[in-house]
């Protein structure tokens, strides 16, 4: 029997959070290697966090721990932006 309800669409969500905060890093790291923002501290973080991303979202596992990381990054897009102006 296929699993529904509440539980279902909070894994869907967390997912979907979780692939476009995979996605959104890897941008940043590219962008940020591109024109020479990124130090070594910085591409070593980006990098394990991709990581985790990807093995977290390829084998479906952790989603209470995934929804933490992703909450515990969710100021990264303002740092970023607050890095240029």
């Amino acid at each position: 029997a296929r699993g529904g309800g509440w539980a279902s669409c909070w894994g869907q969500a967390i997912a979907l959070a979780g692939l476009i905060f995979t996605s959104f890093t890897a941008a940043d790291l590219a962008i940020s290697s591109v024109h020479g923002l990124a130090t070594p501290s910085y591409i070593a973080h980006h990098l394990a966090f991709i990581t985790a991303g990807l093995i977290i979202r390829g084998h479906c596992m952790l989603p209470y721990n995934a929804s933490i990381l992703l909450a515990m990054e969710v100021s990264t897009p303002f740092l970023n932006y607050m890095l240029f102006f």
